[in-house]
């Protein structure tokens, strides 16, 4: 029976225009997904959960990612660090409809990270491309350069289980609800009408214990008992956040610069909203060319040289 169920289940990897796999609509598909379609970083973060972390996924990104609607999932590590996925449902949606993937057969979305991570060698997806493990993660390279690359279809054809770690095809497919899922929703709706009825009376009996437990939490970690002040709190808190943010993509910006090979950073110094740089310069006019590129992103207040070590100070500019 099991065997049976089985094969009523098909796994597929889709990349950019690109689908490998035995396709049949009429099957509960699992998709795998390529790194084209999601950006990884690791992080180690002030919280324990997953839920939290996914809430910092967007600081953590802020200045990596390129203009896009994105979302976000948080994976924790058995170190205690969390993985972090950038990823676009349109995106992903878009390329679903361009390969003709029946939408309403897939069961879930699944990251290449998660299902090929103990991968011993290069899996060719095509005759240009090919998915490696690049230390500890799974990227997309031009070629495997190995005398026998074993083949995307062939792992797909042996792939039996799953990580736990996958995108739920809801995320993306509002707009193709058939009737069916309309009565459906429409009963759920009204089931869930009902929950929230029989709520309404039990926040009433044990409104007063919520209150006795806000005031535990207020006395417990020392907050302030108006809204007043801490919203005054949340206000200093946002503007440290504010600059810290700004911080990042000042340092981003300065690693971006065009230097020459035998050109480096010696020290990037903040203080606030100014900041101090020392380069090392192959030679002094190569200081007037870096300067119009931080003119770019700052307020330069002093650019000079000294024994081919560029010094500038300026303002970070908020963007």
């Amino acid at each position: 029976m099991l065997k049976a169920y089985k094969n009523k289940q098909q796994t597929i990897f889709i990349d950019k225009e690109l689908m490998v796999g035995n396709y049949d609509p009429e099957l509960e598909t699992n998709i795998i997904l390529s790194p084209y379609f999601y950006w990884i970083k690791k992080a180690k973060l002030p919280v324990k959960f997953e839920y939290q972390a996914k809430n910092l996924s967007e600081s953590v990104y802020d200045g990596f990612l390129p203009e896009g609607d994105f979302s976000y999932k948080a994976q924790k590590t058995d170190e205690g660090e969390f993985i972090l996925f950038a990823y676009e449902p349109k995106k992903i949606a878009q390329t679903l409809k361009e390969l003709n993937i029946n939408i309403k057969k897939i069961k879930r979305l699944y990251f290449a990270q998660n299902e090929l991570e103990d991968m011993e060698c290069c899996i060719q997806i095509s005759e240009k491309k090919a998915l490696a493990l690049v230390g500890d993660t799974v990227q997309l390279v031009k070629s495997c350069n190995i005398t026998e690359p074993i083949s995307m279809w062939h792992y797909l054809r042996d792939k039996e289980t799953f990580s736990k770690f996958a995108i739920s095809p809801n995320e993306f497919f509002q707009d193709f609800i058939d009737l069916k899922t309309f009565y459906i929703i429409n009963t759920l709706l009204f089931l869930m009408l009902l929950v929230g009825v029989g709520e309404y009376f039990i926040y009433h009996s044990s409104y007063k214990t919520i209150v006795q437990e806000e005031e535990t939490i207020f006395s417990q970690y020392n907050l302030p008992q108006t809204s007043f002040e801490r919203e005054n709190i949340l206000k200093k808190y946002t503007k440290i956040d504010k600059e810290q943010i700004n911080i990042r993509r000042s340092i981003l910006h300065m690693l971006k610069l065009r230097l020459r090979n035998d050109e480096h950073i010696k020290k990037i110094d903040f203080n606030k909203d100014m900041f101090e740089v020392q380069i090392k310069i192959k030679e002094n006019k190569r200081a007037e060319v870096l300067k119009k590129e931080l003119i770019e992103f700052f307020d330069i207040k002093e650019i000079r040289v000294k024994d081919l070590i560029m010094y500038a100070r300026g303002k970070i500019t908020n963007e």
